[in-house]
């Protein structure tokens, strides 16, 4: 809360030696396309079982509509985005 008398405007950047990190965005540094997501597009349209048990060798995570997920990041790991119907509808990395 500002001290009684003035007016904040959140435009104005903080003071330098504020005490806040301002080099850091808040997201984890992202690495390369590591789990060959190309491999893996061509399931788009397909029934999220098929594509789920064609990938071996790195871990996969099927998320329905409207899923909660957690945020952890696995490079190697492929993403198959569903719809109501389980039809891949998206493919991602991580």
């Amino acid at each position: 809360m500002p001290p009684s008398g003035s007016t904040f405007d959140p435009t104005t950047p903080p003071a330098t030696g504020s005490g806040i990190d301002q080099s850091r965005s808040g997201l984890e540094t992202r690495e390369p396309d590591t789990c060959q997501i190309d491999e893996f597009r061509s399931f788009t349209g397909q029934p999220a079982t098929v594509a789920e048990s064609s990938v071996s060798g790195r871990p996969v995570r099927v998320i329905p509509p409207d899923a909660i997920v957690t945020q952890d990041y696995l490079p190697r790991r492929v993403n198959f985005f569903t719809d109501g119907a389980g039809t891949v509808v998206r493919v991602t990395c991580g």
